[in-house]
């Protein structure tokens, strides 16, 4: 580098090994004794790198991301009110108070009543809480340094996984003073089961009611109205398979893998909590899963556009999820049983199983080693077919000699790799 041009310089750089064994054990080490000074990670696809960030002074990122820290949070504790307000709006006895003319409507028709009540309060709380990952999505990328957009995917759906917890499962337990319920708490922890026990079991219906509209979300995901939309008004301007590709991909905030991935693990959670008190909400929830797996087995595999894999990270995180949905089950079944039982030890069986949880979800989280591969399954690298890449180098496409441009099209990149370099770094 030239002296005096420090800005030309950059804090991230790839190093590409001839064999996996050398990339997992340079992942391994510490180079300094301050692990922020190196950090070696495995870097995204090629085409999955925001190079921009890669220039950004990571001095200056935890300001940044402390300050969207910050905002997440203040999205967190104003919705809170915002759903108590929807719920008491969307209530029958609260519209027909205001409405003269809906309370006679009901009168004369019935069934309207019914509708209203099954359907009303359920699709505008779903209406809200779609607003959460777009909100999260735009935290994310003005304000953190993720250098990856499948990292922004992952950052999102861990976030909005306990957004959907708090405001749609727990809401009813919350109330509308999230500090009121939490200073009760820290003064009696135990109150917990009891609060769990009192509100939870009287929403079974609304939560059932709940996963019969996620089919219908799921059935309007299968439209995929937005790029349709998109495809009819570039088709004025652009031959039909220009069109196609200008309105590829949907829009990720909403629709990307992060956003799928923890509704439905909270949908598999709602499931599980609910599954001893209405068992009916099982045979619900396998319908459903059985409804997505075909809508989005089919859009994925034949209708949208490749996206670029990050090795299955989202995964791990859904299971990390799902085990501490289950902490909530744990929890609503005791404080069930310390309601209903005529003896407390029916409620102390069931809060024993929280011990077995904890120690479980505890070699989860730092026993299984799911980030980097273990030896034993490297020690026959060259033999395993690897993932191909989207592109040839990590280079942006400015830097490219003139003709020699990457192909980004992800059906050239499918062809089976026959090189015994492995291009994996430092990032």
């Amino acid at each position: 580098a030239i002296a005096g041009e420090a800005s030309r310089l950059s804090g991230s750089a790839f190093v590409t090994f001839k064999h996996r064994r050398y990339t997992e054990v340079a992942q391994a080490m510490r180079l300094t004794s301050d692990e922020e000074e190196f950090r070696i990670t495995s870097p995204p696809d090629p085409a999955d790198v925001i190079y921009e960030d890669l220039i950004k002074d990571p001095r200056l990122s935890h300001a940044r991301a402390l300050f969207g820290y910050f905002l997440v949070a203040a999205v967190f504790l104003g919705y809170l009110p915002i759903i108590g307000a929807l719920s008491t709006v969307t209530s029958v006895q609260r519209v027909e108070m205001k409405f003269s003319f809906v309370r006679d409507l009901f009168e004369k028709y019935p069934i309207a009543e019914h509708l209203y009540n099954g359907g009303l309060e359920v699709f505008v709380l779903n209406l809200t809480m779609s607003l959460i990952p777009l909100i999260l999505a735009t935290i994310f990328h003005r304000f953190m340094l993720l250098k990856s957009k499948n990292k922004w995917q992952l950052l999102v759906q861990q976030w909005y996984y306990y957004f959907l917890i708090v405001f749609v499962l727990l809401v009813t337990t919350i109330g509308t003073s999230l500090a009121d319920t939490s200073l009760e708490l820290l003064n009696t922890p135990t109150k917990v089961f009891v609060l769990l026990a009192s509100y939870m079991p009287q929403s079974t219906h609304f939560y059932m009611r709940y996963l019969v509209l996620q089919c219908a979300v799921v059935m309007i995901d299968l439209l995929r109205p937005a790029s349709i939309l998109w495809y009819w008004i570039y088709l004025r301007s652009a031959p039909p398979e220009e069109a196609k590709r200008l309105s590829e991909p949907e829009d990720q905030n909403t629709h990307g893998m992060g956003v799928r991935s923890a509704r439905a693990t909270f949908l598999l959670v709602v499931a599980l909590v609910f599954c001893s008190l209405a068992p009916f909400i099982l045979v619900i929830g396998t319908i459903l899963f059985g409804v997505m797996r075909l809508v989005y087995g089919y859009l994925v595999a034949f209708v949208e556009s490749r996206k670029p894999d990050m090795g299955g990270a989202f995964w791990p995180y859904q299971l990390q999820h799902v085990q501490e949905g289950i902490f909530i089950y744990v929890a609503l079944m005791t404080g069930v049983l310390l309601k209903k039982a005529s003896t407390r030890y029916p409620a102390a069986i069931a809060a024993s199983a929280i011990l077995f949880q904890a120690v479980s979800y505890y070699r989860f989280r730092h026993v299984f080693r799911w980030h980097t591969l273990p030896l034993e399954h490297i020690e026959n690298d060259e033999s395993f077919q690897k993932r191909t890449a989207t592109k040839r180098s990590y280079m942006q496409d400015e830097l490219l000699p003139e003709g020699d441009e990457e192909d980004l099209e992800f059906a050239l990149a499918a062809k089976p790799a026959r090189t015994k370099r492995w291009t994996k770094g430092c990032c």
